[in-house]
C-alpha cells in the first residue's frame, strides 16, 4: 500500500518503542509532503516527549478498507506551515499488512484474580499467554463473550490492573467443555507492556 493512498483527513496511529517502554497516540493525516506526511500535531506526555528524544523506532498505522497498513518512519521533526503547527513523519515505500493478533506473546504462569458482573464477588484466573492487547486464561468459573472483567495481576515488580473483554472460548479436542478464554484489552496498558518487553529480553538473552 503506498503511502499516497491515505486519504485527507485520515486516523492514524503512530506506535513509538525502544528497549524498554512503548507507547501509541492517534493523530489524523492532514496534508502529504513528497518525503512523508504531514499530521496533526499528536498530544504527547511529558515522558513520551523525552522518550522521542532518545533513540527510539516509530511505526505509522492506517486501517484502509478494513485492512491495518504500517509504514517505518526514517525521521520526525515539527514544523509551522502557514502559521499551523504540524507534525512530519518521513516514511518511504510500501506498506505491510499489519496483524495485530501476531504481535508476540509471552507464556505466562502467573496467577491472577478477575471480577465480571456475571459473576459473584472476586475470582482467579490462571494465565497461559499475556500480549501487549490481550491475556489467554483458565479458569473455573463460566464466562461468556463479551463479558467485561477487571483484572489484576501481580508480579514480582508490578502490580497490573487491566479491564478486558471476553472475545474467544477456547474448547478441547471434542468440543465440549471451555479449557480457556481469550480477553481483549479494552485500553493497552504501559505497565504491562513493560513488564513484557523486560520479560522478553530476559527469553532473548537465555537464547
Amino acid at each position: 500500500m503506498e503511502v499516497s493512498q491515505i486519504s485527507f483527513g485520515a486516523s492514524l496511529t503512530l506506535d513509538v518503542e525502544n528497549d524498554q517502554d512503548l507507547f501509541s497516540v492517534n493523530t489524523k493525516l492532514f496534508d502529504t509532503h513528497p518525503t512523508g506526511l504531514l499530521l496533526l500535531p499528536p498530544k504527547f506526555s511529558f515522558q513520551q516527549s523525552q522518550m522521542l528524544k532518545s533513540t527510539h523506532q516509530m511505526y505509522l498505522n492506517c486501517p484502509i478498507n478494513g485492512t491495518i497498513y504500517r509504514w517505518e518512519c526514517s525521521g520526525h521533526r515539527n514544523e509551522t506551515i502557514k502559521g499551523l503547527n504540524v507534525f512530519q513523519v518521513f516514511v518511504s515505500g510500501k506498506g505491510a499488512s499489519y496483524n495485530r493478533r501476531s504481535a508476540f506473546r509471552l507464556p505466562s504462569h502467573l496467577t491472577a484474580t478477575a471480577s465480571a458482573a456475571s459473576i459473584d464477588g472476586v475470582f482467579r484466573i490462571y494465565l497461559r499467554d499475556i500480549s501487549f492487547i490481550g491475556i489467554c486464561f483458565e479458569a473455573n468459573v463460566q464466562l461468556r463473550i463479551g463479558d467485561l472483567l477487571a483484572i489484576k495481576l501481580v508480579t514480582d515488580k508490578y502490580s497490573i490492573e487491566v479491564n478486558a473483554r471476553i472475545v474467544r472460548m477456547i474448547y478441547d479436542e471434542r468440543g465440549d467443555k471451555i479449557q480457556a478464554y481469550g480477553a481483549e484489552l479494552l485500553r493497552e496498558d504501559r505497565m504491562l507492556r513493560k513488564y513484557i518487553i523486560e520479560e522478553k529480553a530476559k527469553i532473548d538473552k537465555r537464547a
